[in-house]
């Protein structure tokens, strides 16, 4: 997240773990955790589930199931402040 805005530091192992979310979303997932041409934006209701914490709930709209602890490891990974 912090990559959208460059006038801040950021922690670089907490961008790359934010980048290993995004990798493991589109694997687990077959789309990103948010709109590909708009990028993220709170018009965009997958990227406000994953901001908001609700990503099982996410999950289990699209039908998509997974192991117990597979939408934990990405809800944690793709938080903006972890």
């Amino acid at each position: 997240p912090e990559l959208y805005e460059p006038t801040c530091s950021f922690d670089v192992f907490a961008a790359d773990m934010w980048a290993c979310g995004i990798i493991l979303f589109l694997l687990l997932t077959g789309m990103p955790p948010w709109d590909a041409s708009t990028g993220p934006s709170a018009h965009d209701m997958r990227y406000v589930y994953v901001r908001d914490g609700r990503l099982r709930e996410l999950l289990q709209t699209w039908n998509i199931t997974m192991s117990e602890h597979a939408p934990d490891l990405l809800q944690r990974l793709l938080d903006a402040n972890p």
